[in-house]
């Protein structure tokens, strides 16, 4: 039965894959659905998941022409997504967080963050970019993929560190990815929070 499950998931994915309508797991696609960002020139090195939003990333950040560092949370699971997460921010200086909710191809929400919070992503960035990808094999559940990129002096965008992670929950030993997904995630809660206040 656990054979002929995988192998259902596996044509079905193919099928899906080849009417352009989702990236097949862990392949990244050429296809970009936004009209508006367009990138002619791919990523490197290159996504695994959500390519049409890690172009859209690239573009805003050069965009962003304030900002020298940017972080980014992508998530795909199968016929949604869990919302996508941009973060924009100089050292020692307040950002902005830009929020795609699930299943959302344009940014729903852009708020400010504190440089608390700015301060925590780059203490927290120094310690991912010893982090490598983490795969659980495990074909169902939600993938995501964090990204730290840079702005150098001429313009130009340097992605520092691109982390792959499938499923990082499901398994204790992704307990160290899984605090990746909760830095997004925790700086969510908290905007909210204080926009509950302010009503």
């Amino acid at each position: 039965m656990l054979i002929r499950r995988i192998s259902c998931l596996m044509i079905l994915s193919g099928l899906v894959n080849a009417c352009g309508v989702f990236p097949s797991i862990g392949i990244a696609s050429e296809k970009n659905e936004s009209s508006d960002h367009k990138h002619t020139k791919p990523i490197d090195p290159q996504p695994h998941i959500q390519i049409n939003w890690q172009n859209q990333f690239i573009d805003i950040f050069k965009q962003k022409s304030q900002y020298k560092h940017a972080w980014a949370l992508f998530s795909y699971s199968g016929w949604a997504n869990e919302g996508q997460f941009l973060v924009f921010g100089n050292e020692k200086q307040t950002g902005i967080a830009m929020l795609a909710n699930p299943s959302s191809k344009k940014i729903n929400k852009e708020v400010n963050v504190s440089k608390e919070a700015i301060k925590y992503f780059f203490n927290s960035s120094t310690k991912f970019s010893k982090y490598e990808d983490f795969d659980t094999g495990i074909m169902d559940g939600v993938q995501y993929e964090y990204v730290h990129a840079e702005k150098k002096k001429d313009g130009t965008i340097e992605i520092k560190k691109r982390i792959y992670m499938n499923n990082p929950g499901a398994v204790k030993s992704g307990e160290n990815h899984l605090q990746i997904v909760k830095l997004f995630y925790e700086l969510k809660e908290k905007e909210n929070k204080k926009e509950e206040k302010k009503n």
